[in-house]
């Protein structure tokens, strides 16, 4: 690689800003084999963080498909599939007609990235786990000159079968000097960087003036003599240089590739490349100017126009909650709002009216006379006269600032007009420091007109309806809603957005548009599965300049107050119209069973129905059916060979028999026990393979990375028909879990440790990355005390899983994931139940890291 590195010396850095530049055209492309390189040999190069590759490749003999994914900037994983179609599936018939097929998992770690001088550097381990047939490691170098990128590397085991140069680690320890290949499937391989000899490859791609057409040209070390198949006399090799064309026109989307490859074979591959990292669809963020002009979203004030006129319209359009109040005709003008920088000041009158024992129901400014509308607190000790010449000299001082002010007090079902000279009114507080005499004689027989009678109470209570009401129209939920103080708590339940701040920024433009002006502070609790997982406290005032352009959300945050959840208060009102709640939804959706002696895929395309129905806070009925509609299950007819009890191998017999079934059914209530613990319990059809009670007990300090739980069940092994059919089997389960938020990349960890469905005991360890775009991908394996021998092919049970948001690809938000797992073998041994419920996942999110990683989204 040393002239790499000498005649990068000369590369510009205005050249390196066109190094994999979506513009210049020569994007990084997939290999046949594996992950990121040219036909059959890797390069250097690495995709974006989030990059997702797929592929299928075919050449005599082999069959492989691929599938990879960048998941952080310095490694890219990969799993592919080998059919090798000249070799039977298995001894005696078994596996049919089917061809052999050997799975494989390779890594690959950026180890230094493209500068002025240095190339990118990559190491690479191919098939690190399984039987390693096509085993090879590798240091590979590329570096970019124009339209040309060059790869130089080391190879070692395959890429190294024709044995160029002695392999240098061999001098230094002895265990370099021969590889050790597995030779059962499930082990990993120990045996890297080994062997007598290791070789160079290389080679290069040039960008064509064709848009998206690559030309590639390497050379491929391995001459197939150390084959583990020993193809070498049915493959016949004519040279090792490969040589052909990539098409792929854009930065994402499908290639193709077509090259001759070993100097006599034709090669074609089909791939598809996206990114999963980034955030698109309806969450995507929304430029400045989309958000200024949609009216969904247009700034609000902090009261109606009139908020006594618009309570009585609301009421008239829809019944309140306890009696309806008598609605009379308001004929006088409505008055103009207040502009939004007395905002502030007004949220200091409310303080105001609150310390004289008032609240302020309405307040606007018409042909230079402030009108104020008022009810008098139940708490209230001063004289009247005096409190309301003290108040209505402060709300004469508010700007506009006016001479004249008229006050309506609100009394009991009657309103009391009063007219107020601000100078006559300052002058008799210079000359004697009091207020009442000049409010008396200033008003000496005030006009009495009847009035609905609205208490504190009542007026609590109704805008406490209209919040619900405005909430139901964005698609939330309002559970409670009080007014303690100078403080309106709501608790809610947000059912449609996927990152909670984006719910908490429409249901506080809701609260400010009702609350009246004496609430300085707006606290919203986040509600799921029927427990208050957050409180977030924000300031008013920071709320009004963020709605209005003049703040931001992280002036919000900075002065926001986060807690784990409290108490619903005494004089909270709740949500009639919520319980019970009954949603349901109806889709196709596929069962599959993938690389299996019975065929490569197997499929089930069936409609399903899912439905939930909320009685309580907490307490939920749910369940999932499911009618078949096409499959090719009549192919499964391996039966189950497991030494152990068949708590899982039977899957077969589930797929085949299953196909008009119940999923699940089951009754789940969720409740917090205290403080920070939480509880669970389940019971019924917990899912496809088991009925029985589910209990779970989650101890997660509000703010802490870390959380602990322990989850006990006993279950019965359901009927193949997936009915309501029990079998014999039964067996008691349970885990301890130990679960971690990791500082990086969004990464999350899980250790459970206990018994397990086969009665086998041992633990679970899980790692899993989520994405900005909301995307998590992951890995497990699990380990118990069944020997190798019992456990059968595979070892240990291990897997890899991925979930995507929905709304990545819709117009409308949504908190629904599709998702599957991939098991290389369905073994007895390690199995868990798969509870339809988690106390873990139904809490996360909600702690301050991961509020405020997502607080961007507050305003959108």
């Amino acid at each position: 690689m040393a002239f790499l590195c000498a005649a990068g010396a000369a590369h510009a850095d205005g050249e390196l800003s066109e190094i994999l530049d979506p513009g210049q055209g020569l994007f990084p492309t997939q290999s046949d084999i594996s992950g990121i390189g040219l036909f059959q040999v890797p390069s250097a190069r690495m995709g974006e963080e989030g990059d997702v590759r797929a592929s299928g490749s075919f050449i005599t003999p082999y069959h492989r498909f691929v599938f990879s994914g960048t998941a952080f900037p310095w490694m890219e994983g990969v799993f592919r599939t080998t059919q090798i179609t000249n070799v039977p599936f298995g001894p005696n018939g078994f596996g049919g007609h089917q061809s052999y097929r050997d799975r494989g998992f390779d890594l690959r770690f950026r180890l230094w990235q493209e500068g002025p001088i240095m190339p990118d550097l990559t190491l690479g381990v191919t098939d690190f786990a399984q039987f390693g047939s096509f085993d090879e490691e590798y240091l590979v170098g590329t570096k970019r000159y124009g339209d040309f990128d060059v790869t130089v590397g080391l190879g070692w085991g395959q890429l190294a079968s024709d044995g160029q140069l002695p392999n240098p680690l061999k001098y230094l320890f002895g265990h370099f000097a021969k590889r050790h290949p597995i030779n059962t499937a499930g082990g990993f391989r120990t045996d890297f960087f080994t062997g007598p000899d290791m070789s160079l490859f290389g080679g290069f791609e040039y960008k064509t003036p064709i848009d998206g057409l690559i030309f590639k040209l390497e050379f491929n070390p391995n001459d197939y003599r150390h084959d583990a198949f020993n193809e070498i006399e049915k493959i016949k090799p004519a040279g090792p240089i490969d040589a052909g064309f990539v098409y792929r026109p854009f930065a994402s989307g499908p290639e193709v590739s077509l090259a001759m490859e070993r100097e006599n074979t034709m090669m074609l591959r089909v791939g598809f490349k996206t990114n999963l990292g980034k955030l698109t669809g309806a969450e995507a963020p929304k430029s400045q100017e989309a958000r200024q002009i949609d009216p969904q979203r247009a700034p609000v004030g902090p009261l109606p126009l009139d908020e006594v006129a618009d309570r009585d319209t609301v009421a008239a359009k829809a019944p309140l909650i306890g009696p309806a109040p008598t609605v009379l005709p308001r004929r006088e003008p409505v008055p103009q709002p207040l502009p939004p920088e007395s905002w502030n000041a007004l949220a200091d009158l409310g303080l105001t009216a609150d310390r004289f024992g008032f609240r302020i129901l309405s307040i606007g400014t018409t042909a230079g006379v402030r009108l104020v509308t008022l009810v008098r607190l139940s708490t209230a000790r001063g004289d009247l006269s005096e409190d309301l010449g003290s108040f209505a000299r402060m709300a004469g001082r508010l700007q506009p600032a006016v001479d004249r002010v008229e006050l309506t007090l609100d009394e009991a079902g009657t309103e009391r007009r009063l007219h107020f000279d601000l100078p006559t009114l300052e002058r008799a507080v210079a000359m004697t420091g009091r207020t009442a005499e000049s409010v008396r004689a200033q008003n000496p027989t005030p006009s009495v007109t009847a009035a609905p009678h609205r208490t504190i109470r009542e007026l609590d209570r109704n805008i406490a309806h209209a919040i619900f009401s405005d909430l139901a129209a964005a698609k939330m939920i309002g559970y409670t809603f009080e007014i303690k103080g100078h403080e309106a708590i709501l608790r809610l339940g947000n059912y449609r957005y996927r990152y909670t701040p984006k719910a908490l920024g429409d249901a506080a433009r809701i609260i400010d548009a009702r609350a009246p002006a004496e609430v300085t502070e707006i606290t919203i609790a986040d509600v799921e599965a029927g427990v208050e997982v957050v409180r977030v406290r924000m300031r008013r005032d920071d709320l009004q300049r963020a709605f209005t352009g003049r703040g931001s959300a992280a002036e919000v945050l900075a002065h926001a107050e986060l807690n784990g959840g409290e108490q619903l208060g005494d004089n909270a009102f709740a949500n009639e119209d919520v319980f019970p709640d009954f949603s349901y939804r109806i889709r196709p959706r596929l069962k599959t069973q993938l690389n299996g002696p019975d065929g490569f895929f197997l499929y089930s395309l069936y409609m399903g129905l899912s439905s939930e129905v909320q009685l309580r806070p907490g307490l939920t009925i749910a369940g999932d059916f499911g009618v078949n509609m096409l499959d090719n299950f009549n192919r499964l007819q391996n039966p189950s060979n497991s030494l152990l009890p068949h708590v899982r191998s039977d899957i077969k017999d589930y797929l085949k028999d299953g196909k008009y079934g119940i999923s699940s059914l089951y009754a789940n209530y969720t409740t917090r026990l205290g403080g920070d613990f939480y509880g669970r319990l389940t019971g019924g059809l917990l899912e496809d393979m088991y009925a029985g009670v589910d209990g779970e007990v989650l101890y997660r300090p509000y703010g802490s990375r870390w959380a602990f739980g322990l989850e006990l069940n006993q279950l019965y092994k359901r009927s193949f028909h997936e009915q309501f059919g029990l079998q014999s089997y039964n067996v008691a389960t349970g885990q301890l879990g130990i679960y971690y938020d990791m500082p990086w990349y969004g990464l999350q960890s899980t250790l459970k440790v206990g018994r397990y469905l086969a009665r086998d005991i041992g633990f679970t360890y899980e790692i899993s990355r989520q994405f900005e775009s909301g995307v998590r991908v992951g890995g497990f394996f699990t380990i118990t005390n069944v020997p190798a021998a019992i456990y059968g092919e595979g070892r240990f049970d291990r897997g890899l899983f991925v979930s995507i948001p929905i709304d990545l690809v819709t117009p409308f938000p949504s908190r629904s994931t599709i998702g599957t797992a991939y098991r290389p073998l369905t073994r007895d041994g390690g199995q868990m139940l798969v509870s339809p419920k988690s106390l873990y996942w139904e809490t996360r999110g909600q702690d301050p890291g991961h509020m405020s990683e997502d607080w961007d989204h507050f305003l959108q």
